[in-house]
Parts: C-alpha cells; sequence; structure tokens
C-alpha cells in the first residue's frame, strides 16, 4: 500500500514538472490545451442498479494520445447506500481517433487501486471503455470496471457520459 502512494506521488510530481512548456501536436485543425480536468457520470449495474462518479486529470500527450494521470471515482447501489461505496484511484491511457464529422471514438484503460469501504477490504481494479466525443468537451459511451481482492470480486457495467473542461 506504501508503495502505491509513493508510486503515485511520483507520477504526479513528474508529471507536473513535464508540463512547463505547451506542446505544439504539428496539426492546424487539432487546438488543445496541455492539461484537462474532467467529470465522468455512469449508469449501470453491478447486479444492483448502480451508479458512479468520477473525476480525472487528463494530460494530452499527443494528438491522439492521453494520459489520465489520476481518475478518482466512487461506484454506489443507492439502494444499499452506506453498504456499497467503492472509491478507486486510477491511471490510464485514452487513444482517440481522427474525427469524422466533428465525432471522434475513444478508447481508454485503466488501473488502480479500490476499496470497499463497508466490507473494510480493497485490491486491484480496472476499467475498459469505449465510446465516442460528440464534441470537444462531451462524450458518451460504454465502460467495464472489475475489482478484485481476497474477499470480493465486483464487476460493473455502466452507460457512461463525459464533460472535459
Amino acid at each position: 500500500m506504501r508503495r502505491m502512494i509513493l508510486s503515485m506521488l511520483a507520477l504526479l510530481f513528474f508529471s507536473v514538472i513535464s508540463s512547463a512548456q505547451d506542446w505544439d501536436f504539428g496539426s492546424d485543425n487539432y487546438e488543445t490545451k496541455r492539461h484537462n480536468l474532467g467529470v465522468e457520470l455512469g449508469v449501470g449495474g453491478t447486479g444492483d442498479f448502480s451508479i458512479d462518479v468520477g473525476f480525472r486529470w487528463q494530460m494530452n500527450l499527443h494528438e491522439f494520445v492521453s494520459w489520465d494521470v489520476l481518475t478518482l471515482k466512487a461506484l454506489v447501489a443507492p439502494e444499499h447506500f452506506t453498504e456499497t461505496i467503492t472509491p478507486q484511484l486510477m491511471t490510464g491511457i485514452r487513444l482517440n481517433s481522427p474525427q469524422f464529422l466533428g465525432i471522434s471514438a475513444y478508447l481508454l484503460g485503466r488501473g488502480g487501486y479500490g476499496r470497499w469501504i463497508d466490507a473494510e477490504t480493497g485490491g486491484f481494479c480496472f476499467e475498459i471503455g469505449t465510446g465516442l466525443n460528440v464534441t470537444k468537451h462531451i462524450s458518451v459511451g460504454y465502460a467495464y470496471d472489475q475489482q478484485k481482492s481476497n474477499e470480493f470480486k465486483m464487476k460493473y457495467n455502466a452507460f457512461r457520459i463525459g464533460f472535459l473542461f
């Protein structure tokens, strides 16, 4: 656990110092900021109806590649709210396709640590997803999330909408 926290702090430190200058991706039709903040809202199921809310810090590395430096999200089943709160801390890569008619596709993969608070257990979690960037700031798609520890295994499928600032 201590090693993972130190690794996340090192990632945060090196990503902040590496962004001292803006990058030009060499494409006349590509306008972006070097860093973006995003919010994601998902609706799906783990067996029960569940929702998830996530916040992410995205660093654009290339016109079609970005790094989700830090993603903090929480899954919960509203019917059993206090028993099902599951926060997750992840990092990952997001790939975007070239635009066609102002819309592009994306594919993402993330991994990290998640904890089920009520059961006081945690372990490795990962998420894969795909969807469409409908505008420069709004995306819709599907996400599959799985978290595993010695005591339990959770699978979550969701329809997700994302907002990029």
